[in-house]
């Protein structure tokens, strides 16, 4: 049985398991085709997605905690036009899954 891009992986009874971040990012990259998204607005969704602060990117990047909150302003801007719908790093999982 061949799946599509955007499914997620069944348990043995047929119920989806949990995305992962890499799973989200796969979903926002297909959504964003036209736009590529940098390496650090790749680190950005993944690490939001498992519920980590600004600060928490900021630290474990090197960045500078501004410079991670205006990618990640930037970022949730590209999803929500893709979406249609305000994207923030607090609804990500719901915007993406839904």
């Amino acid at each position: 049985m061949q799946q599509d891009a955007l499914s997620v992986d069944a348990d043995m009874f047929g119920a989806p398991l949990p995305m992962n971040a890499q799973d989200a990012l796969a979903i926002a990259e297909s959504l964003l085709a036209e736009a590529c998204l940098s390496p650090l607005q790749k680190t950005v969704l993944c690490q939001a997605w498992e519920g980590k602060s600004y600060q928490e990117i900021a630290r474990e990047s090197g960045y500078e905690l501004g410079y991670i909150k205006q990618t990640g302003s930037q970022l949730w801007k590209l999803l929500s036009r893709s979406l249609n719908q305000r994207v923030t790093k607090h609804n990500l999982k719901l915007a993406l899954l839904s």
